[in-house]
């Protein structure tokens, strides 16, 4: 719990649940790797931390929506400016939206 220095998480394919708290209390959290792999985000797993931080999920936004996120967490709902989350594209993307891919082997926005 609780570690303040941390600035950036990355999750490694093939996870496919983050705990319960697992980074509560990391106020310091500014980037966030998650896979897609991952199908369940414990309760408060991200509580306390930094919710500007910027939240790059490995899949679509519609596979997003399969995730679940246990209580206490808002990541889901569009009316909480928490976390910027934006979904994995490979190529340029042609419709507007939240995009990332990897540059160099670190997340970049498109």
């Amino acid at each position: 719990f609780g570690y303040s220095a941390l600035k950036s998480v990355t999750i490694e394919e093939g996870v496919r649940w983050i705990g319960d708290s697992a980074f509560n209390y990391c106020g310091g959290l500014e980037s966030i790797v998650i896979p897609k792999s991952v199908v369940r985000v414990g309760t408060k797993a991200f509580n306390n931390t930094n919710y500007r931080a910027y939240v790059y999920y490995g899949g679509s936004e519609s596979d997003w929506t399969n995730v679940v996120i246990e209580n206490d967490n808002d990541w889901n709902s569009p009316s909480v400016s928490y976390f910027r989350r934006y979904y994995y594209s490979e190529t340029q993307p042609t419709t507007s939206g939240m995009y990332w891919r990897y540059v160099s082997g670190v997340p970049a926005i498109w």
